[in-house]
């Protein structure tokens, strides 16, 4: 569906109407968010490795900032799910802020094991 402002080609006359450009956010779009690192709450995640994921959906922190971690900062995260060895991408539908994952060779640091999906609409 168009977006229509008031003006015609004059914007004295508010009696016409034009098509404007669709705004960005009405476009899906997926982001791959740092370990512990404040985002826009997400639509769905995507898990994309192994490991034990943690989300956390509550913060008092700006986003784009790095909340404290599990254990600092006041913040308190969920444990989801734990994905075993070489599995497909696995599609959560929750709604977190941010994450936090360890694997058993230590902690899971990769910016691309969770991919935050954002669905777009007007």
């Amino acid at each position: 569906m168009a977006n229509y402002g008031v003006g015609g080609e004059s914007v004295d006359d508010p009696t016409k109407s034009y098509p404007t450009p669709t705004p960005v956010k009405s476009f899906g779009q997926a982001k791959a968010v740092p370990v512990t690192k404040i985002a826009e709450r997400a639509s769905h995640v995507i898990v994309n490795t192994s490991g034990s994921f943690n989300f956390l959906y509550e913060t008092t922190c700006s986003e784009g900032s790095l909340s404290g971690g599990v254990e600092g900062g006041g913040e308190t995260y969920v444990p989801a799910i734990t994905v075993h060895g070489d599995a497909e991408p696995i599609r959560l539908d929750i709604n977190p802020v941010a994450w936090s994952g360890s694997r058993r060779d230590g902690d899971l640091d990769d910016a691309n094991a969770v991919t935050f999906v954002y669905r777009g609409g007007l």
